[in-house]
């Protein structure tokens, strides 16, 4: 296929793996690419890639990548004939689409008609309707004042969904069990809506119980040709953001299926729609009801890309260039199954909460025909509290849904990371379980089996101190313990034999380490044929030690075990499977634990940009009442009161910096009020 009449030059309007995906395909087809950046991602990966960068303004979506008029300014100066805009950010405002048409720069997308129409969920609700597409019971009026939201909500009755009419990605949503509780989450909703989209209007849908979300990827040419390119599933989220994707969709009847397809192509065509997009449903049994349209490619691509064996980024540019579908290869049927797993800096265990930092250590699996790894970091680069949490995106292609499962844990058992909180062994935890590996899960199965899914802490497997302890032990002339540079493989090495040698030329050893758990000694010791480590109350026999590189592999008590090590200093990683754990060495063992917090006060659990301040110094207050919001990563943090009290202290206002353990707000509790007043 010839590439001539493709465009000269590609400016990207976004960043991180997307913008690396899309430099990725422009390169295969001889496209040159600009990158456009903030000030903090001046040495970002997708920089890196590009041909030519330029800088765009400050760290805040405002000032740099939701700045259309600066986008398109560049594009002008640079010599770019069309524009990228990913997904998320600008991709689906019909401001930058509108501007490139002005400008005669040819917008990587459909018309901003199209893109007007869609962004709005009340307008695209009605274009379903009106191409016989059923919709959800909902409240889609303009109108936003309190008493009309709260009439809307009863008549369309509890749970009520709140969604913001043009956004996504789980942002601006939140569900609503009962009358009182709208005034709160509607404000919060739409400030968030307003952070992330520049929109705060707000619809309201009932809320379906135990519903799939089902997409259907479709494209459409200029000359009213569109077709569907099958399904995928979306059901797996956490806060209405999907975080594991798989195409074609499970335990779907083919009646339904075809139903769906029918459905996304009327409502293409009613818009005379161009581009690749994603029509999106809810699915209740065998009855879909028309969600909201994507009019852009989707984080989830690569799923559908892998079992029809086309480059859908290649599709958008060819029919932006003016081709027509009727020169593609149009995939009869999804051949096999894939899968992909979004990994998040966050912690699930702290109600998912975005977990910006340093890359410390980054280790993947290596690539394949069989897996994929899209990302935008590198090691050493920063996750930054601005902008989404996302790591990379993992896509696994086998012949069959249990075998692609099955590649994708292996694949998470290797991913490895130091310097922040990741989703790693949750995802896993996912994977494995019976409902998802059924196809049987909903879109509320990750609220409904936290406990299953992120289990209780239940401390150190004794063997994973053990192994780091004989790992440190090794002979300085074996290994180099800032590296963990490869000792000798040769069959001489003490590592591989199983006879009575001293480590270190001592007969004992004790390592004392430091975890979230307390402290462990572990004490190597040499006997006869065999070494032991007596930790605690445990006495271990380790045969069979080798140590590769950061490897270290033993068979401990008859049961054979295998962790990664990794050393910063004082700090040692170690990686087993999915779960990773963190130890401290120290010369002398402490006793007791860190000081405690003072008394009321309330932190910040991450940096971030105060939005609202609900409380004012000498205020009582009760327990789960809000008292500060925080935005960061795209997402809005609430501190709330553990204690009904008097707050003594509000540190910042409105729109101020804060850092992560920032004592925000004090509160005194009634208790120790009382007990003052007892004592005086």
């Amino acid at each position: 296929m010839s590439t001539d009449h493709l465009f000269h030059k590609l400016l990207i309007a976004n960043r991180g793996e997307i913008a690396c995906r899309i430099t990725h395909t422009a390169r295969k087809l001889g496209i040159q690419v600009v990158a456009v950046h903030s000030d903090v991602d001046r040495n970002a990966l997708h920089v890196a890639l590009a041909d030519e960068a330029v800088e765009i303004g400050g760290a805040r979506l405002s000032e740099s990548y939701l700045n259309a008029e600066r986008i398109v300014e560049t594009a002008r100066h640079v010599g770019a004939d069309a524009i990228h805009p990913g997904y998320g950010f600008l991709s689906e405002n019909s401001v930058l689409a509108e501007l490139c048409e002005n400008e005669s720069i040819e917008f990587i997308g459909p018309s901003s008609s199209a893109i007007g129409v869609m962004s709005s969920k009340s307008t695209a609700a009605a274009i379903a309707i009106e191409a016989g597409v059923p919709v959800i019971t909902g409240y889609r009026d303009s109108s936003q004042h309190l008493d009309s939201m709260i009439e809307a909500a009863r008549n369309i009755g509890f749970p009520v969904l709140l969604k913001s009419s043009a956004g996504g990605g789980g942002r601006g949503m939140r569900i609503v069990h009962s009358e009182d509780q709208i005034d709160e989450l509607l404000r919060s909703a739409k400030s968030e809506a307003k952070e992330a989209f520049d929109d705060d209007l707000m619809i309201i849908e009932k809320y379906v119980e135990n519903a799939r979300h089902i997409e259907v990827q479709i494209a459409g040419d200029k000359y009213g040709n569109v077709v569907h390119v099958f399904d995928r599933e979306c059901s797996a989220q956490r806060r209405y953001q999907k975080i594991i994707e798989e195409a074609p969709a499970p335990n779907i009847s083919s009646d339904t299926r075809s139903d769906m397809y029918e459905a996304a192509i009327a409502i293409s065509r009613s818009l005379q729609y161009h581009n690749v997009g994603t029509v999106e449903f809810l699915l209740d049994g065998n009855q879909f009801y028309f969600m909201e349209m994507n009019t852009r490619l989707q984080v989830e691509h690569p799923v559908t890309e892998q079992v029809t064996k086309t480059d859908l980024v290649e599709w958008q540019l060819r029919i932006a260039a003016g081709e027509s579908l009727s020169s593609f290869t149009i995939p009869e049927q999804p051949i096999g199954h894939a899968v992909e797993v979004r990994l998040y800096a966050e912690n699930p265990s702290n109600n998912f909460l975005p977990s910006p930092g340093k890359i410390k250590y980054l280790s993947m699996p290596e690539t394949s025909d069989d897996l994929q790894i899209h990302t935008g970091v590198r090691q050493g680069d920063d996750v930054d509290r601005h902008y989404d949490p996302l790591i990379a995106k993992i896509v696994c292609y086998r012949p069959d849904r249990s075998s692609a499962i099955e590649r994708m844990t292996a694949a998470l058992n290797e991913v490895q990371i130091v310097g922040l909180d990741t989703n790693v062994e949750f995802l896993s935890n996912l994977l494995r379980h019976e409902t998802f590996s059924n196809g049987m899960i909903d879109v509320r199965f990750v609220e409904n089996n936290l406990d299953d899914l992120i289990p209780a802490n239940e401390g150190f497997p004794v063997e994973i101190p053990v192994l780091t302890a004989l790992y440190l032990d090794a002979s300085p002339s074996s290994v180099d313990r800032s590296s963990g540079s490869e000792i000798s493989q040769n069959s001489s090495s003490p590592w591989h034999l199983t006879g009575g040698w001293r480590l270190n030329s001592a007969r004992e050893t004790t390592w004392n380490f430091e975890h979230d758990d307390g402290i462990t000694n572990v004490t190597i010791r040499n006997q006869k044929n065999a070494i032991y480590a007596d930790c605690g109350l445990h006495k271990i026999a380790c045969r069979k030690v080798v140590i590769d590189g950061k490897v270290i592999r033993a068979n401990l008590n008859g049961v054979d075990w295998s962790i990664t090590v990794v050393k910063f200093d004082n700090l040692l990683v170690a990686f087993n499977n999915a779960s990773r754990y963190e130890l401290l060495t120290t010369d002398k063992i402490s006793v007791g634990n860190a000081p405690a917090e003072r008394d009321g006060s309330l932190t910040a659990p991450l940096p971030g940009r105060v939005v609202r301040v609900l409380v004012e110094k000498g205020e009582n207050v009760k327990p789960g009442q809000n008292l500060i919001v925080i935005e960061a990563m795209k997402m809005e943090h609430h501190i709330s009161s553990p204690v009904e009290g008097i707050v003594s202290a509000v540190n910042f206002e409105e729109n101020d910096q804060v850092d992560e353990g920032a004592v925000c707000v004090v509160v005194e509790s009634v208790e120790s009020l009382s007990t003052v007043s007892d004592v005086s």
